[in-house]
């Protein structure tokens, strides 16, 4: 945290190892039609990472797996931990990340596996949209078949 503070990010200790190269420059990023420009390549590798995530906050615990960039997409290999009361082991590729995570209104697509001993969806839900006091959610989602 001290090489590079995450902004959101209050707490963070574990290993992570990083083997990544951009290439581009960076003022395209700051652009919706220039940011697919700039390229990366590599892996992340994390190991029994903790957070502690906003004002809350919410808990991340031993997050551990690898996660590969490959230009704008991302895949997730084994990648296991806690949030709150619930665990997950996700396995997956997150087309179009880097757009998504920069710009409003960018789809992503995700192909992904999703296993756990126990999801607590009044805490996730809670978190996702920082809403304690209704209980009410709206969750909407998209098929398309190919």
């Amino acid at each position: 945290m001290s090489f590079y503070p995450i902004p959101g990010v209050n707490e963070m200790s574990g290993t992570l190892k990083a083997d990544v190269a951009f290439s581009g420059e960076v003022g395209l990023l700051k652009k919706r039609t220039t940011a697919q420009q700039v390229k990366a390549r590599g892996t992340l590798d994390l190991t029994d990472l903790h957070l502690s995530l906003g004002k809350r906050p919410v808990i991340v615990d031993r997050l551990s797996g690898s996660l590969q960039f490959n230009n704008n997409d991302l895949a997730l290999s084994n990648c296991s931990g806690t949030i709150g009361k619930s665990d997950f082991v996700l396995n997956g590729l997150f087309k179009n990340s880097v757009t998504f995570l920069l710009f409003e209104n960018q789809p992503i697509g995700i192909e992904a596996d999703l296993q756990s001993k126990f999801l607590d969806l009044d805490e996730l839900f809670s978190i996702a949209f920082d809403n304690e006091s209704s209980g009410e959610y709206e969750f909407r989602y998209h098929l398309t078949f190919i």
